[in-house]
């Protein structure tokens, strides 16, 4: 590694938590939270930009979907499914999922990581037909099956 500032010896961390609405839309809900989101997402590029002579690190998690106590209290079953079908995962994270890559960014194991944004979605919105392998599979088996 190069050598460190004298003046400041120790990384520091600023992590910030994201969400999957700052690339993805949700018309009709929460006007507001996409954009809000997306501004996180810039400042964290921005602060790397601006801190990194003070030995910052600046990265970001920009979760999916997921599955909390309140989610579950508050959403219903078949919104909670139409969710999990739009990954191609074909499920919701679980918080420990999303705590994980949080803790690998703290860690040293990213120590060259910075302005960096991860997502961590189950492969939502990542095509536009998520349920394509899927139903070609299903029509294999039915194929197979005759």
């Amino acid at each position: 590694r190069p050598p460190r500032s004298t003046l400041f010896p120790y990384t520091t961390l600023f992590r910030s938590v994201s969400s999957l609405a700052a690339r993805c839309s949700s018309a009709g809900r929460s006007t507001l939270y996409g954009p809000l989101k997306s501004a996180i997402n810039n400042l964290t590029n921005t602060f790397a930009g601006e801190y990194c002579p003070y030995n910052v690190r600046v990265t970001c998690i920009m979760p999916g979907f997921t599955v909390t106590p309140l989610v579950r209290a508050h959403i219903s079953q078949e919104e909670l499914d139409r969710n999990a079908n739009a990954t191609l995962l074909r499920r919701m994270a679980e918080p420990e999922e999303i705590a994980k890559p949080i803790v690998f960014l703290a860690s040293d194991a990213a120590s060259y990581m910075t302005a960096t944004t991860i997502e961590v979605s189950g492969g939502r919105s990542m095509t536009l037909n998520p349920t394509y392998a899927y139903d070609k599979l299903a029509a294999e088996k039915a194929e197979a099956a005759k």
